[in-house]
């Protein structure tokens, strides 16, 4: 009788209306009540439970990831199925999640997923580096859980049980690292498609840890950061070229875009762009105290956040392949135009790009590690034979995104290796010191081209040498 008078006084529209005032507590009880309500909050209140569920889980693999086509990343085997993937037969059909995911389902299942959370962590082997399935479970469920446990390490973090805490932050930077890889291992899989700095992103949060993590919104905040600094000194640079130049591009790209946006030519002479550009690399330049030009760091080059694009646009100094890759990005961004990585032996430099069939020693480089100082032919010549080897005329030519990805990472774990091996390092730091440079050089080499294909499964990243919870 009540269904009945229910139904018949009030429009559904109204009752949906009048339902999103409640909370998730609220709207389940009242689901509870009778078959009209169970109906209405089950299957015409989706975009409440969205809301609901995105206000309680900010963190989480469909809020937040930056894979713009999940059903074929290498991340998702083994991970949990993507509930997308389930409700799309056809191969083309969209991916949408706000309109094809059941919201309700998906908060019913994170809030299962929560309270599970805690009695893991609870029974969790940390000394334990194989077959360690509560350590599986917790990485398979990844982003999903990263609010839960920030709220136990808040929640704990007076009391005086620091072995919770220990394990709340490798569980932490487990995850952190887990992502970073899945993601590393998407952008190897799209090549070209994936623009340079992508890759450098996905090596930086490998290096996200729990302080970073409980400090920050979630784990793609590199993201933002990088995107945002970037797009704001393309922007500048397409301001002061239209300032000097009178040159209005209605076609310009939107340097704020993360999407590929190369062109053939741009509506700004090439070289008027690279002038511009000293403005971010050369001391002095315009002499504008707003800028912190960016500098190669000669005093610490080994220094692995020298190769951190995040680190790199905080402190304004890198390495040559770390200050390439934001040297070409800026560029692209400004005027759509494609720059070449030039791989010489020992140092990265940018290439300028040249009449197809012109010969190599027509080429014009940037070496962005001395102030973004034009490079010659010769020039680029005499940076090889500095360091005794023959030249070859191929040295010149670009490398792939792939290979500059690589040769970050090599740069990577030679630094740790290196500093864990010195006695300096063991003198000046301790052992601890010395055993976090192996914890992180250990698990990132499984990033190199020749590691990789033995891992084909999410199970058999988790269980490879240096990815167990004492790594982290």
């Amino acid at each position: 009788m009540a269904d009945k008078s229910i139904s018949n006084s009030v429009p559904n529209e109204v009752l949906v209306l009048i339902l999103k005032y409640l909370d998730a507590v609220s709207l389940t009880r009242t689901r509870s009540t009778c078959r009209v309500y169970r109906d209405i909050i089950t299957s015409s209140c989706n975009d409440i439970w969205k809301s609901l569920h995105d206000e309680k889980w900010p963190n989480g693999k469909r809020t937040h990831s930056r894979l713009r086509n999940e059903n074929t990343t290498w991340s998702r085997i083994g991970w949990m199925v993507n509930s997308t993937a389930e409700n799309s037969s056809d191969e083309g059909s969209s991916t949408d999640v706000a309109t094809e995911v059941n919201w309700h389902r998906e908060f019913m299942k994170r809030a299962r997923l929560d309270a599970s959370v805690f009695r893991r962590i609870m029974s969790l082997d940390t000394n334990r580096s194989t077959e360690n399935t509560i350590w599986f479970s917790l990485m398979q469920d990844g982003e999903d859980i990263i609010d839960k446990i920030k709220s136990i390490l808040l929640e704990h973090c007076q009391t005086p049980n620091p072995e919770l805490c220990r394990t709340c932050e490798m569980v932490l930077n487990g995850i952190a690292r887990c992502t970073a890889y899945q993601e590393w291992r998407y952008l190897n899989e799209m090549g070209r498609e994936a623009n340079i700095e992508d890759g450098a992103i996905a090596i930086a949060k490998f290096y996200q840890n729990h302080e970073k993590i409980m400090s920050s919104n979630n784990l793609h905040d590199i993201d933002r950061y990088t995107t945002e600094m970037l797009g704001n000194m393309a922007k500048i640079i397409q301001t002061r070229l239209e300032e000097r130049l009178g040159i209005e591009n209605a076609d310009k790209p939107n340097p704020w875009s993360t999407k590929n946006e190369r062109k053939t030519s741009s509506s700004y002479p090439l070289m008027e762009v690279i002038e511009e550009m000293k403005l971010f690399f050369e001391t002095g330049y315009y002499n504008d105290i707003s800028i912190n030009p960016f500098r190669g760091n000669e005093s610490d080059y080994y220094n692995h956040n020298n190769s951190l694009i995040d680190c790199v646009l905080q402190t304004s100094t890198g390495i040559p392949i770390t200050l390439a890759v934001i040297y070409t990005a800026v560029v692209r961004r400004a005027c759509g135009i494609e720059l070449d990585i030039i791989g010489l032996p020992g140092h990265i430099v940018v290439g300028l790009p040249h009449e197809p069939g012109a010969p190599d020693s027509q080429r014009v480089f940037v070496d962005t590690f001395h102030h973004g100082r034009i490079l010659s032919f010769e020039e680029a010549q005499n940076i090889v034979t500095r360091y005794n080897i023959m030249f070859r005329e191929e040295m010149v030519r670009p490398i792939s995104h792939q290979q500059v990805w690589q040769r970050m990472v090599r740069n990577l774990v030679q630094c740790h290796s290196m500093r864990a091996l010195t006695d300096e390092g063991g003198a000046n730091n301790g052992n601890e010191a010395v055993n976090r440079d192996w914890m992180v050089a250990v698990p990132l080499r499984f990033f190199l081209e020749d590691l990789a294909p033995n891992i084909s499964t999410f199970f058999q990243l988790v269980e490879a040498p240096g990815w167990c919870p004492r790594f982290c």
